[in-house]
């Protein structure tokens, strides 16, 4: 039996949970693009994916080796680490929440650095692995730290801001006011068993911005599960765009409004909206055909371009490819986010009130480009 089914087996909580879908290291577990679950059966752990054929829904079971392998290698952050210690039941951490139906996993290199994030430790630290007895030097937990911040940006878009988080708050019992035309929207959302990257991080201080602390004095803080396990801050469309300065109202989804926020800490990112963040964009809609990306960084096309020199003459098709990134021009990630959510963001809420011409990515642009978190 792998170590994850030895304690979930002995979870009273996860037996009476039923199916469960399964969150590791910050990050929902899909294989195929399709999400993981764990459900108890008779005496086995099962895991297993869902598909769909002629309308009937089926599961894909998952061999034990194929799971372990999720959270048993050394890698952190996509990187191998020979330091890291093996998986055991006592460094494993493992949570189920029978409401939200998710088994929380952290693994041991993933605990101790959100740990020395979240109390700002990690500066001068160096670590004691026991077991191996193995010291894990300043300039590798830097590291670590370094590329810790950067992925959660990422993995809370994608986890905090799915529908089986955001459904659990639209819907919450004593909530349907705040669910009526969409007119309010997260200003943050935090889960305890979540490291969430604009909240626990003291080098960001989110709360301290004005957008925070106007939705926190009009008392819009939320409890969507007891205990803190679920909770929100919400703020009208309209507020937000007065607690960031803005001249014109513009409405948000949560996940537009989270990669802006995220957009002023990480200038420099591509893909998060901020208007000093450069990069080249493509002129027409027929870049997937060509198997590019709308949008890259300045070093990312350079070295597209590079690539695409040295293939020259080898093909035709290397050659049609190279042209069209030759029409590549420059802009920046917040006109480029402001096309991708375009048709999301003028349909979101009472979008009938809305006069069409401001409703262009230009326009749109003009208006959050006035932004401003302080």
């Amino acid at each position: 039996m792998i170590i994850l089914s030895e304690i979930l087996s002995s979870s009273q909580k996860f037996m009476s949970a039923g199916e469960c879908s399964i969150i590791i290291d910050g990050k929902f577990l899909s294989m195929q693009s399709s999400l993981v679950y764990a459900q108890m059966d008779d005496d086995n752990v099962c895991y297993y994916t869902k598909t769909t054929s002629d309308n009937i829904q089926q599961k894909i079971m998952l061999d034990d080796s194929t799971m372990e392998s999720k959270y048993a290698e050394p890698f952190f952050c996509g990187k191998y680490y020979s330091f890291i210690p093996s998986v055991t039941k006592d460094n494993l951490g493992v949570d189920v929440d029978s409401e939200l139906k998710i088994i929380f996993i952290e693994t041991f290199m993933y605990k101790k650095i959100r740990e020395l994030i979240v109390n700002d430790t990690y500066h001068d630290a160096t670590m004691l692995v026991k077991g191996t007895e193995q010291v894990i030097s300043n300039e590798d937990i830097t590291e670590m730290v370094n590329r810790f911040k950067s992925k959660a940006y990422r993995n809370y878009l994608e986890t905090a801001y799915t529908g089986k988080f955001l459904n659990r708050i639209v819907k919450a019992r004593g909530n349907a006011f705040y669910s009526i035309l969409r007119c309010f929207v997260p200003v943050a959302i935090e889960c305890k068993y979540l490291y969430n990257p604009l909240l626990d991080n003291p080098a960001i201080n989110f709360k301290s911005t004005r957008l925070y602390a106007d939705a926190e004095q009009k008392g819009r803080h939320m409890e969507i599960l007891p205990n803190g396990v679920l909770s929100t801050m919400l703020a009208t469309h309209n507020e937000i765009c007065e607690s960031l300065g803005m001249s014109y109202m513009v409405r948000f989804t949560p996940q537009f409004l989270y990669e802006l926020i995220v957009g002023f800490y990480t200038q420099g990112d591509a893909d998060f909206p901020n208007v000093n963040t450069k990069v080249w964009r493509a002129t027409s809609r027929n870049y997937a055909e060509y198997g590019l990306r709308p949008y890259y960084s300045m070093l990312q096309l350079a070295a597209l371009l590079d690539s695409y020199k040295d293939k020259t003459g080898e093909s035709q098709e290397s050659s049609d490819t190279l042209e069209f990134l030759s029409s590549y021009t420059e802009s920046d990630s917040l006109w480029c986010a402001i096309d991708r959510y375009r048709l999301k963001l003028i349909h979101y809420g009472a979008h009938v009130l809305d006069n069409k011409l401001s409703c262009t990515t230009n326009a749109l642009y003009n208006y959050l480009s006035k932004a401003s978190l302080f």
